[in-house]
């Protein structure tokens, strides 16, 4: 027995004396108490709401299932990878005017070259991986990873496939 089931048809008939139980005093009650029903109705949902958000944490595997909860609930395509590890590379300082080569004529490898958005998304973050074809409102989208990732993983990245 759940401590939330409450019905109150039920109370009532319990609560009315026996010789008090009338049709006309019984739709009176009802009457009186449909905003308290109301109210509890719009409790359980809310209760509901908050065991749901109360149940996923900021891992990779609920926020997941949260996305594809809200946005593909069919097909549950949304995943998360994370981001490459860029380290950058630093050709000279301004005050040292002195060059790096990119690579050595031994080694033939060439070292890549990244910009400044590349190597800001990559550093503490992860990518959002949505099918293409999903209309996704980037806006609740936002609102849902921000709510449920760590204040750590400031950057995200969101990608299409």
């Amino acid at each position: 027995m759940n401590v939330f089931s409450i019905d109150f048809n039920v109370l009532l008939q319990i609560l009315l004396p026996l010789r008090k139980r009338k049709l006309i005093r019984q739709s009176w009650l009802a009457a009186l108490i449909s905003p308290v029903v109301y109210l509890y109705q719009l409790f359980l949902n809310q209760r509901q709401t908050h065991l749901y958000t109360l149940s996923h944490t900021s891992q990779v595997v609920y926020m997941q299932a949260i996305l594809n909860d809200r946005f593909d609930m069919q097909l549950r395509r949304i995943y998360i990878s994370d981001t490459p590890d860029i380290s950058p590379q630093t050709l000279f300082t301004n005050p040292e005017q002195k060059y790096a080569f990119l690579y050595t004529t031994a080694e033939n490898e060439n070292l890549p070259l990244y910009t400044q958005t590349e190597i800001a998304g990559a550093q503490n973050g992860f990518i959002l991986n949505i099918p293409a074809i999903l209309n996704v409102d980037h806006v609740l989208l936002s609102a849902l990873v921000d709510a449920y990732r760590l204040p750590s993983k400031n950057k995200y990245i969101i990608q299409t496939f």
